[in-house]
């Protein structure tokens, strides 16, 4: 196969200096079959066969396992299931039991790769090979099986900065301290927050942010700003008490009686029969 700059000058020699496939052959040193394949060709996309995929006895469970974790993704990690739970749940489910005709390791290896096949962070699809649908509208991306992964709206024309939606991301960014600090995302937030942020040492910076996700998952990042203006900050203790003031509504206490409070007599109204 011929890389792209061999082919380029073999079209070349044959649509602008008009020479013949031997002539091409003979000048270049490639076979003859080889010049005509790719002097005369006009579509240059690279056509691929998908892969054949072998049966597999998980095949009929495959669907609903990819179902499950599709639900699971928009759980909060702590309330998803893990791949044991997920073949203790076949296991248990008295139709589905039926048609699980392979082992635990089976099951378990299957549910951890397709985790990361349908999670669409960048962390979760790094060192995966992808495949793109580019349409008029919409750019849609697939994995290696070729099944559905994200989609995105096509952008035309040139764009000063990329529109990055960072929503999928957020929670594997606060994970990664240095790395949110240079995020494209960490520019777009408050600039209170953001030198607050600058100021933190590491382990502060990351008990920081591990506070704010559920605040930016809540769209509520203006309440933590107004909490660092309004406040002396020194810790993520003193912020997580202050946001709990400033957004948390106050509680009633209790009454509290002791064998040393006085009696309150009942409190009477007076009407206007009392002055008559």
């Amino acid at each position: 196969m011929l890389t792209m700059e061999e082919q380029n000058y073999v079209t070349a020699l044959r649509e602008i200096e008009g020479r013949s496939l031997r002539d091409i052959a003979a000048h270049t040193g490639y076979h003859f079959n080889t010049v005509k394949k790719y002097a005369d060709n006009e579509d240059w996309n690279m056509a691929y066969r998908p892969r054949k995929q072998r049966t597999s006895g998980l095949d009929p469970l495959k669907p609903t396992i990819d179902e499950w974790i599709r639900e699971d993704l928009k759980r909060k990690r702590k309330h998803r299931r893990t791949a044991t739970k997920t073949y203790n749940d076949l296991v248990a489910n008295e139709t589905l039991s039926q048609l699980l005709l392979v082992g635990k390791q089976t099951v378990t290896n299957y549910v951890s790769k397709r985790k990361k096949e349908l999670s669409v962070t960048p962390y979760s699809t790094a060192m995966y090979k992808m495949w793109l649908e580019v349409g008029a509208n919409e750019i849609r991306i697939l994995n290696e099986r070729y099944e559905w992964v994200a989609t995105h709206t096509r952008k035309y024309g040139r764009q000063s900065e990329p529109e990055i939606k960072f929503a999928p991301y957020i929670t594997a960014l606060v994970r990664k301290p240095r790395a949110f600090l240079k995020s494209p995302y960490f520019l777009t937030l408050p600039e209170t927050v953001q030198n607050h942020l600058k100021n933190c040492g590491y382990q502060d910076l990351r008990k920081t942010l591990l506070m704010l996700l559920p605040i930016i998952q809540d769209d509520k990042l203006g309440d933590a700003a107004a909490v660092l203006e309004l406040s002396e900050i020194h810790s993520p203790d003193d912020f997580a008490a202050a946001y709990r003031a400033l957004t948390e509504d106050p509680r009633t206490l209790p009454e509290v009686v002791t064998p040393m409070t006085p009696t309150q007599p009942p409190t009477t109204v007076p009407t206007q029969a009392n002055f008559i």
